[in-house]
């Protein structure tokens, strides 16, 4: 009877240390549980107040000094009088802002402040200009809007700004070029644009991972007083050679719609790119140039070129990352197929003799043109 009472006992004791080792290791865990969440909670308004919403102000200053000298011992007798020496110096700071009043709508400007060393003291030697200015946002995670200034690029046929790629290039060379391509605002092979840009990323399912659809409307030129001087986007002032004068008649559009969709871990892909780049005639705009007695005359801006442009482009590729579809990751082996067809409009100008005389006739025509572009990358 008493060996009974000490077995159960001992039993008893060792249920309540189980039940206490059970609720230590319930308390232990719901604490760290506890503790992991205000960690997420606290990360996550930090990342808020320090990346979401608020003011961030950047920039850099570029100060650039560019000499030359001459002198020859073969000119003792100093009969060249022209200058020697030659110097070039400015300065600019391009101030960046970036305003996130609320988390899904952001306002980015750039401030450039430049300076002329040479004649620093002379008021037009200095300018502000606003050389980036735009409005971004986002709806969820799926849709994202961009008014202003903006930078795409689709394929080499299409929407894409060649870059210059130098084998070789001196170390002198390359810098001064990479400093000109920042001064322009220029990244890699994609277009500066101004305008509206509309992109949708939507996940479908395992198979048709994703679908991405984008819609631009930009201005890619305009006319400006600056041209109506003939000197400024010229490159041979008052001459007659065509093409000689780059200043515009008319405002240049475009418009373009582009879909991708992307399948089998985004391994293999298919695209569709329209685009529609146009001049708006209705903006056609005349100023006052000298004729050779000196007196002004009405004349186009640039008088050389007064045709409107109107031409269409449709562009449909394939590809495939092959490497990536066998898993491996040694391997280097993609390649992308595009065929692109383009119709350009114009009016044909002929004169013809109805009997009453020369008239002209005018005749809507359009030039036909395909491409194709075969890239393929293995390694």
């Amino acid at each position: 009877m008493k060996m009974n009472f000490i077995t159960e006992n001992l039993r008893g004791s060792r249920m309540i240390r189980k039940i206490f080792a059970t609720l230590l290791l319930i308390t232990i865990s719901a604490s760290a549980t506890a503790v992991t969440e205000n960690q997420e909670k606290i990360a996550q308004k930090v990342d808020s107040i320090q990346a979401k919403r608020g003011l961030s102000i950047g920039g850099s200053i570029r100060a650039v000094h560019l000499g030359s000298y001459f002198s020859s011992d073969q000119d003792l007798d100093g009969i060249n009088n022209l200058p020697d020496v030659e110097r070039t110096e400015f300065v600019n700071a391009d101030l960046d802002f970036t305003f996130r009043p609320w988390e899904a709508v952001r306002v980015n400007a750039m401030l450039r402040l430049e300076a002329g060393m040479q004649n620093y003291f002379a008021s037009p030697s200095k300018s502000v200009s606003t050389p980036w200015l735009n409005v971004e946002g986002n709806i969820n995670e799926c849709f994202y809007w961009v008014i202003g200034d903006f930078r795409q690029q689709y394929t080499p046929l299409t929407l894409f700004a060649p870059d210059v790629d130098v084998i070789y290039e001196p170390m002198i060379f390359a810098r001064n070029r990479q400093m000109a391509k920042k001064q322009v605002l220029l990244e890699g092979n994609q277009r500066n644009l101004e305008g509206l840009n509309l992109q949708s990323r939507k996940k479908v399912n395992a198979t048709l991972n994703e679908v991405r659809t984008e819609v631009i409307l930009a201005r890619l030129r305009r006319v400006q007083v600056l041209d109506f001087t003939g000197e400024v986007g010229n490159i041979l002032p008052n001459s007659d050679l065509p093409g000689a004068s780059q200043a515009a008649n008319m405002d240049k559009l475009l418009a373009s719609l582009n879909m991708e969709f992307w399948l089998l871990d985004k391994n293999l892909m298919a695209g569709l790119t329209g685009m529609w780049v146009f001049d708006d005639e209705k903006s056609f705009t005349y100023t006052l140039h000298k004729d050779d007695q000196g007196d002004f005359v009405r004349l186009p801006v640039n008088p050389y070129n007064t045709e409107a442009q109107d031409t269409k482009v449709l562009s449909v590729r394939v590809g495939s990352d092959v490497a990536g579809m066998m898993k491996n990751k040694k391997l280097i082996l993609d390649a992308v197929l595009e065929g692109v067809t383009s119709i350009d409009a114009y009016d044909d100008v002929s004169i013809v003799d109805l009997g009453s005389g020369p008239e002209f006739k005018i005749e809507k025509k359009t030039d036909l043109g395909l491409a194709t572009l075969l890239t393929l990358n293995a390694g």
